[in-house]
């Protein structure tokens, strides 16, 4: 499921509308059963997810991130790990960021 996100725009929003539709809205493949995953999966096979590039973000842009755990940091937490995950401008624009400020980890959490 992930892998799909990271390749596909279109399989990240259809992951996204079936987790709405049909989960606890949680966009974290992990929480679900593999039942639920699979079913995702034989229902959309159709998805070409041989083009990574459809899911990478325009340069000067930050990608789109799944809503994250609630709570006072959990989704600024979540939004920073998935934009580095989704775009290396991303993860650098982190880096710079924590090297300006004196941080000692890049970890936001």
């Amino acid at each position: 499921i992930k892998e799909g996100q990271r390749a596909s725009e279109e399989w990240k929003q259809a992951w996204w509308s079936y987790c709405d539709a049909n989960g606890q809205g949680q966009y974290d493949p992990a929480v679900y059963p593999t039942n639920f995953l699979q079913q995702f999966v034989d229902t959309h096979s159709h998805i070409d997810l041989s083009n990574p590039a459809a899911a990478t973000p325009l340069p000067g842009t930050f990608p789109a991130v799944a809503p994250a755990a609630p709570g006072p940091t959990g989704n600024l937490v979540a939004k920073i790990k998935d934009g580095q995950r989704a775009s290396p401008e991303w993860k650098q624009a982190w880096w710079d960021y924590c090297d300006a400020n004196g941080l000692a980890q890049y970890d936001p959490a």
